[in-house]
């Protein structure tokens, strides 16, 4: 798949949460696809990890998973 055709976001979310694919695909109208290690930092702007939603590549849209709420701080 190239990822150069369509758009990708970055979720933030509690390392124990899972995306809810139905969820996900009524939201973004496409399935979910996790970007290979050697192209999220050319796409995101940072190496492969924990991947912080801050410094990243301006046409990135980020989303804050209800996962978080549980937090008093992020």
């Amino acid at each position: 798949m190239s990822y150069n055709r369509c758009k990708v976001i970055l979720i933030v979310m509690a390392g124990d949460a899972k995306i809810d694919n139905p969820k996900y695909k009524a939201q973004f109208h496409k399935r979910a696809v996790m970007l290979k290690g050697n192209e999220v930092e050319e796409m995101v702007g940072h190496p492969p990890g924990v991947v912080c939603p801050f410094g990243i590549s301006k046409d990135i849209a980020v989303y804050l998973d209800k996962s978080l709420k549980r937090y008093e701080k992020v």
